[in-house]
């Protein structure tokens, strides 16, 4: 029987397949080890399991004798909900999570200029993130109160206004090609209202593109054709750019610095590389999953989530012995270590060499301690 594998919102937009969904849970440390995983259905928004999920995890937090208020749950917007909150709160479980711009909360931070940001840290790049912090008490009761935290990072921006412009430009290209090709050769492209209609439905659907990119319709000089033209609206466009780079976190951790708070929330793209790993078909695969019932694809994602606790330790061991490379460039390196076994007239034991290897591979070689295995 089946009832995990269903049909819901794809984040690679294949709606046609069923999907499982999985929660992980894993270490804030450099190994980030996976404490703890959960299989469920597909079409389960992550919002309502994430309210199960709390429940299961301080149940088997309690098993192993953790204290729960020594535990700060890092968790995306996606995962926002009065109840979750309040279970958090119920049980002393602080957290660092993060608020979607467009809520009231959020107005009155993005309001706030950039000259009163403070100056968190520079990146490798010389780009940096800046932060403004105050609090709230928002999904709390009364008399409590959490961090708020606006964040400005200039790489984010410069990609976010990018992208914008990238929109833009490819919007245009539509129109024009909208003005060249169909306008005033068919009737219902002579009239402004079925001219309109398919703007928005089919050029401007996007809501931002229409404030920026305004579109006026009227009739030649001496003509009885229409004429299309649009212009950018640079305030609104400036007025649009004032909110991006920018992002609210929450916090329960009042005593961290802002720098620690903001640093644990990125955090997340640490989890984030551990569901990049399932996806690593050479590796660790969860597809193609060739099982159908509720309990052999548990036991699948399983097995699958067991092979990246290994292969984490695994690395955390080698980078113990200051070893600074990569972990895919590590496990390439082991991959390429070839053994040859040579036998001779079927007498005796085979003889077994290894193929040349790199001074990356002996010292990786060394440190897993792998000569054990070749022993005859």
């Amino acid at each position: 029987k089946n009832t995990i594998a269903q049909r819901g919102r794809n984040k690679r937009k294949r709606n046609d397949l069923r999907q499982v969904s999985m929660s992980l849970l894993v270490t804030r440390d450099e190994c980030n080890v996976p404490v703890m995983h959960e299989t469920y259905e597909g079409n389960v928004p992550d919002a309502s399991h994430f309210k199960q999920v709390l429940i299961l995890m301080e149940r088997r937090f309690k098993a192993i004798g953790l204290e729960l208020p020594e535990i700060t749950l890092v968790f995306d917007k996606g995962n926002n909900s009065k109840d979750a909150y309040k279970f958090l709160d119920s049980k002393n479980i602080h957290f660092v999570s993060s608020i979607r711009p467009s809520m009231n909360i959020s107005k009155p931070l993005l309001d706030v200029p950039l000259s009163e940001y403070e100056e968190l840290w520079t990146k490798k790049n010389g780009r940096k993130v800046f932060g403004y912090r105050t609090t709230t008490t928002a999904y709390l009761g009364k008399g409590k109160q959490n961090t708020l935290i606006a964040t400005f990072d200039e790489d984010t921006f410069a990609l976010q206004e990018y992208n914008l412009d990238e929109s833009i430009a490819k919007t245009i290209l539509k129109l024009d090609e909208f003005i060249k090709v169909q306008l005033n050769t068919k009737p219902q492209w002579k009239d402004p209202k079925s001219i309109v209609t398919k703007i928005e439905r089919d050029i401007l659907k996007n809501k931002k593109l229409r404030a920026i990119i305004v579109v006026s319709i009227g009739k030649k000089t001496n003509s009885s054709e229409l004429e299309l033209t649009w212009k950018i609206d640079d305030t609104t466009r400036e007025e649009y750019l004032k909110d991006l780079g920018k992002s609210i976190i929450f916090s329960s951790r009042n005593k961290w610095s802002t720098l620690e708070i903001v640093k644990t929330y990125r955090a997340q793209i640490d989890v984030e590389r551990q569901f990049k790993e399932f996806n690593k078909r050479d590796r660790i695969s969860v597809m193609p999953m060739y099982v159908w019932t509720d309990q052999m694809i548990r036991v699948h994602l399983f097995i699958s989530v067991l092979a990246l606790l290994l292969s984490n330790v695994f690395y955390r061991k080698i980078q113990l012995a200051g070893i600074s490379h990569s972990k895919d460039m590590c496990f390439e390196a082991l991959e390429e270590v070839k053994e040859i076994r040579l036998y001779y007239n079927d007498k005796g034991p085979p003889e077994v060499l290894l193929t040349q290897m790199s001074v990356l591979q002996r010292k990786l070689f060394k440190i897993l301690d792998l000569k054990r295995f070749t022993e005859k």
